[in-house]
């Protein structure tokens, strides 16, 4: 692998966290928006027990 796709593949996870915490319910939301969901959430993020979260509060899935 070249400097430069090495850099690349790099960039793009950094992006990928940064989005996660700059813009965490509407990162969490697209994500679960890749999966088939059983029965949909309710909320995307309950961040009310912090410093623990909950993901797609309510939501079923089979995985």
């Amino acid at each position: 692998m070249t400097i430069s796709k090495l850099e690349t593949k790099v960039n793009k996870i950094r992006d990928f966290h940064h989005e996660s915490i700059a813009n965490r319910e509407e990162f969490w939301r697209r994500e679960a928006e890749r999966i088939h969901w059983d029965e949909s959430f309710a909320r995307v993020l309950d961040d009310s027990l912090q410093p623990c979260a909950r993901l797609n509060v309510a939501g079923r899935t089979n995985l």
